[in-house]
Order: C-alpha cells, then sequence, then structure tokens
C-alpha cells in the first residue's frame, strides 16, 4: 500500500469504494502525505487532472511541433489516422510525419528488391 493511502485510511478510516477508489493529490506531489492536500476521486479524476496539469502522455504529444527527425508535424507534412493499437486504453488519433513514413516506405522497397535480386541470382 503507498504512503498517501495509508494516511488518508490512518485518519479517515478505510475506503468506502474498495480499491477502485484512489486517493489523489491536490499538490500533484507523488510523494506528499499531508491528509489536507490528499482528496477521494475516481480512474476518472486522476486522468483529467493528470491532463489539467499537463503530465498526460496525450497532452505531451499534441505539444510536439517536430518529428524525432526534425521534420515538421503540421501542415502537408502530417498524417491523422485512428489508432488501432490493442494496448493503448484510448484509441484516439495518432499523429504520423509522412516524410519519415515515405522514408522509411523508401528503405523497405529497397531492402525487398535487394533481397529478390540477391535470390534471383543465387539460383
Amino acid at each position: 500500500m503507498k504512503a498517501h493511502r495509508a494516511a488518508w485510511i490512518s485518519v479517515n478510516g478505510p475506503l468506502s469504494g474498495g480499491r477502485n477508489t484512489l486517493v489523489l493529490h491536490r499538490c500533484n506531489n507523488k510523494r506528499c502525505v499531508n491528509i489536507s492536500h490528499l482528496y477521494i476521486g475516481s480512474d476518472h479524476d486522476n486522468v483529467m487532472d493528470s491532463i489539467r496539469d499537463g503530465k498526460h502522455p496525450s497532452v505531451a504529444v499534441a505539444r510536439k511541433t517536430h518529428c524525432v527527425h526534425g521534420h515538421p508535424l503540421s501542415g502537408d507534412n502530417l498524417h491523422l489516422y485512428p489508432s488501432k493499437s490493442p494496448k493503448r486504453r484510448w484509441r484516439g488519433m495518432q499523429r504520423v510525419c509522412r516524410e519519415c513514413h515515405r522514408q522509411n516506405a523508401r528503405r523497405q522497397r529497397d531492402a525487398m528488391k535487394a533481397r529478390k535480386a540477391a535470390c534471383s541470382v543465387s539460383s
């Protein structure tokens, strides 16, 4: 059991919602056990807090202006498509750099051609 949850239970008694009830921080300091900084909430409340505070992964992704290779993630170079990943809890839109996608596709095509050429030469 985490310290902030134990602190809440020691002062206020057991949580009525069981394991689905969370003890959240008003101060956004995970290590804080000050009872006046803690409150009861749901998973939804926790996610909304992280979005509001700019700490949710989707907020960090939305703030990106360029891909890892320096191409702009805007205008004609930005491709949005629905995320299909089964591991992602929220299946929102995924942002993809079109130039990086083109370069990856070109590399894969060239590698496939090279493999085919090597197979036909060795036969």
